[in-house]
């Protein structure tokens, strides 16, 4: 347990814990299984990465010069900043429940807190029941995407006990739009997973998160959005412990909190990069003359 916390040398800030995991009884899983990506990227051209150069350009230098010297890298994200509106657009198997914007619209400003853990992740009934209480002590405005069959032995939210109290000031939905989701200015946090798209999302927004990592890459973005960037909570318990589930929701909706200034920051500088001259702008064009040559 005690290793798990102690810092990696070779990939700050990054601790034993943050690391990515595989469900297998064999360590050298992990390590085939990396090895194998490294060598597979390295036969590529380029490498297109849905990030920008405000949030990740130590990390990508680094990589350019350790990893892959000779290997062209563009970062034009974040991705959905470019893609047609939500409404008329959407990559989602699940069908999208637009009835959670209009319950959004009635709703102040910034005082909703946005749960959904993403598409592939499951957890525990008594998880999904300490997340409940969670929501019900922190007293905060609330909407819960639920994918069916996501909290395992239900089919949805049988399990769920979500008081007839708390049923005014919260929406729970089988899935929503997210992007529409996290610009609606009602929306002042978001519960999250800590996958990588959701992550970049809700950057770009300037929504301040909470992570439960649960799987694969999840941890470490989950320490840079509480530890790096500074715009999040992460819960180092998971979803185990109600009294830190609860302070995380206080912290993050704190109306003009650190978390708030430096998620809003981050928007702006995202913003920046998307613009005619900035750096995902530039590293568009750069990768559409490459393509050409």
């Amino acid at each position: 347990e005690s290793k798990l916390e102690e810092p990696v040398a070779e990939f700050p800030p990054l601790r034993g814990k943050d690391l990515p995991s595989v469900n297998s009884g064999d360590p050298t899983d992990l390590a085939e299984f990396l090895k194998n990506i490294v060598a597979s990227t390295g036969t590529a051209s380029a490498l297109v990465l849905n990030t920008f150069h405000h949030l990740e350009s130590a990390a990508v230098a680094d990589l350019n010069a350790r990893i892959y010297p000779d290997l062209p890298i563009f970062l034009v994200g974040p991705f959905h900043k470019r893609l047609p509106n939500p409404s008329s657009s959407t990559t989602s198997l699940i069908p999208q429940d637009f009835s959670s914007i209009a319950w959004l619209d009635e709703q102040p400003p910034r005082s909703v807190l946005y749960v959904s853990f993403g598409s592939l992740a499951k957890m525990e009934s008594a998880d999904a029941a300490r997340v409940a209480a969670a929501l019900a002590d922190a007293g905060c405005r609330f909407l819960w995407a639920i994918r069916p069959g996501s909290i395992k032995g239900s089919e949805w939210i049988e399990n769920v006990d979500i008081k007839p109290a708390e049923q005014s000031r919260c929406c729970v939905v089988k899935w929503a739009p997210q992007r529409e989701v996290l610009r609606h200015g009602s929306v002042g946090g978001f519960w999250s997973h800590g996958g990588w798209n959701s992550t970049v999302e809700s950057l770009a927004e300037g929504v301040p998160m909470i992570c439960s990592p649960f799987f694969g890459d999840q941890m470490a973005n989950s320490r840079y959005v509480g530890e790096v960037w500074k715009v999040g909570v992460r819960l180092e318990k998971g979803l185990e412990d109600g009294e830190e589930m609860e302070a995380a929701i206080r912290t993050v909706m704190e109306e003009d909190g650190e978390m708030r200034r430096a998620a809003q920051a981050m928007k702006t500088a995202a913003e920046v990069c998307l613009r005619p001259g900035g750096s995902s702008h530039k590293a568009l064009g750069d990768l559409v003359n490459f393509i050409l040559n």
